[in-house]
């Protein structure tokens, strides 16, 4: 799976990555009918390696695996030959594709010479996430990899044949896996996140039966302002809350959030209430609109981001019967990687003592398991409270 688009490197964007990784990319007949072979790879992985940029670190990556029942293995530092499968996929992207558009920075000032890539880049967003699409599907999935000595589609079909393929129960389970772990004080207005309040019937219910100034559990998003899943005790699900003013938030991103309210506060005598964030908005997107087409480099990059919003979402559904694993059963548990047992169980990768030999072509991981019925394991993480732990 990927994730392409304006938005700097965050846990957003590892968040979209393997929402589209897990989820079946069936949406690809109707959204790009160019395309001749299917996507067939999917489900929740049993092992996620990652290495150590920034985007990786956080909370919202160790909970959104923790709630999957998945474990993370972190690459050593400075060893990019330990993860050499995929520094060998981006290196083969780079030089098949990426490197071959207008507008291209290449991979180092040597090859780029005098060329001006804002000056040549004229492939816009879509057209790229097409072409992105085609090479995956139609070019790297279908050539033969020597150390695999298989095409990857017809490996993949092979191997999964003799496992079970693991999803979510639900694309809005996966999401709310995926979100970002919070406590908040639950008031008698609702909850409080980034500056807007939340509140439904079912919490003034919850606030009389726990008392005044409970925390409660909870996911936001900051992709998408307009609601967030907080955990209900007596349900032992995550129950969707929605903004107090939806069409203020609705669809808003955190980074266009925050871009509002430093508006508000120069142009409006530092008002921040939802009339002058809304007023706010509306004068950004009529700006963005007239000046997007004539800016140049930085600041075009953070208009694009900014009208892009909360990125972009391929319509991705699950088949029917084919989902086992449950992400809402309990409340997750914020990750402290000092703590034994909390979040999703890490390690470290031991780097080698060199670096092997290169390759022409990566071979392929072992497929994970994957769908009918979920193994014991699997079950205890996503389900911590079957046998009357707290998880």
């Amino acid at each position: 799976g990927f994730a392409i688009g304006y938005q700097q490197p965050s846990a957003v964007t590892v968040s979209q990555c393997l929402k589209h990784a897990i989820l079946p990319k069936n949406y690809l007949r109707s959204t790009y009918p160019e395309i001749n072979n299917a996507w067939d790879c999917m489900g929740v992985m049993e092992t996620l390696v990652l290495d150590r940029a920034l985007e990786n670190l956080g909370r919202r990556v160790e909970s959104s695996c923790h709630q999957l029942g998945a474990d993370i293995e972190y690459c050593a530092r400075k060893t990019p030959w330990g993860k050499g499968i995929v520094e060998r996929v981006i290196r083969t992207l780079m030089e098949d594709l990426i490197h071959v558009m207008p507008g291209t920075t290449f991979s180092n000032v040597l090859e780029r010479g005098d060329y001006r890539p804002d000056k040549h880049a004229v492939v816009p967003l879509s057209s790229l996430r097409a072409a992105l699409h085609k090479w995956i599907v139609d070019v790297y999935h279908q050539t033969v990899h020597r150390g695999i000595q298989d095409t990857p589609a017809h490996k993949w079909k092979v191997d999964i044949a003799a496992h079970h393929v693991y999803l979510p129960s639900s694309v809005r389970e996966l999401e709310v896996a995926l979100g970002e772990p919070e406590r908040r004080v639950l008031w008698q207005y609702g909850i409080e996140i980034n500056s807007l309040r939340y509140n439904a019937p079912w919490l003034g219910e919850l606030r009389r039966q726990s008392g005044n100034e409970q925390k409660v559990e909870l996911m936001w998003y900051a992709e998408d302002l307009g609601r967030i899943d907080v955990f209900d005790p007596v349900t032992k699900q995550y129950l969707a809350v929605p903004c107090l003013d939806p069409e203020y938030a609705n669809g808003l991103s955190l980074y266009q959030h925050e871009i509002n309210r430093a508006h508000a506060r120069r142009t409006m005598q530092g008002r921040q209430d939802i009339v002058a964030l809304a007023q706010a908005k509306e004068e950004i997107r009529q700006s963005i609109a007239q000046s997007l087409g004539r800016r140049r480099g930085t600041t075009k990059k953070r208009m694009a981001r900014y009208a892009e919003g909360r990125g972009f979402d391929y319509p991705q559904t699950l088949p029917e019967g084919a989902l086992v694993a449950s992400s809402q059963s309990s409340p997750p548990v914020l990750p402290d990687p000092a703590e034994a047992g909390h979040g999703a169980r890490s390690r470290r990768r031991k780097p080698r003592t060199h670096p092997p030999e290169p390759r022409d072509h990566e071979e392929e991981n072992d497929i994970p398991e994957y769908v009918v019925e979920a193994p014991t394991r699997r079950q205890h993480q996503l389900n911590p409270q079957s046998d009357g732990n707290e998880g």
